[in-house]
């Protein structure tokens, strides 16, 4: 699913996709906080990457079940890559979880996903503000079907080429 990353500044957007994960991308996968391989073959969770197009780097991964009315978010993680020194000026999170929307849809859900939140603070106000997610308790949080449709139309990308292109 083609969709649109843009930098946390966001004077600029990058293509990318958002797609299943094979079994030679999650070899590549080990220096991850999550454990990708266990994910990957669990036989109810699907995992998917984020990348830009041109690069070969993974920039995000996530897990995620077809529960009972919405899409269950079990991992959601930025490359390790990103929490060094120099971290990624990209958004990573917001483009998977608007591609979780539109597959959660697509099942008849109306882009109802579900995010497992770990009791973190800083990780629940992040969800909040890039996702317009709301807690619902038991370290989850839900974006409903009109943030859903938020996340859609902000970022998935319906064509066109914005690398690095300014948005002034």
């Amino acid at each position: 699913m083609r969709v649109t990353i843009p930098t946390k500044d966001e004077k600029e957007t990058y293509n990318g996709t958002v797609q299943a994960i094979h079994s030679m991308d999650v070899k590549t996968l080990v220096q991850w906080f999550f454990d990708w391989r266990e994910e990957y073959k669990h036989p109810d969770r699907h995992v998917h990457k984020l990348i830009v197009e041109g690069y070969d780097k993974i920039e995000g991964a996530v897990s995620f079940a077809y529960d009972e009315g919405f899409i269950l978010v079990e991992y959601l993680e930025n490359a390790y890559y990103h929490y060094r020194k120099e971290k990624s000026p990209l958004l990573i999170a917001p483009p998977i979880l608007a591609a979780l929307c539109q597959l959660s849809e697509d099942a008849g859900f109306e882009g109802y996903v579900c995010i497992q939140t770990k009791q973190q603070d800083d990780l629940k106000n992040y969800y909040a503000e890039f996702a317009y997610a709301v807690d619902i308790g038991n370290a989850r949080m839900i974006i409903d079907d009109v943030a859903s449709q938020r996340l859609i139309s902000v970022y998935l990308n319906k064509g066109g080429d914005t690398h690095g292109q300014d948005q002034d």
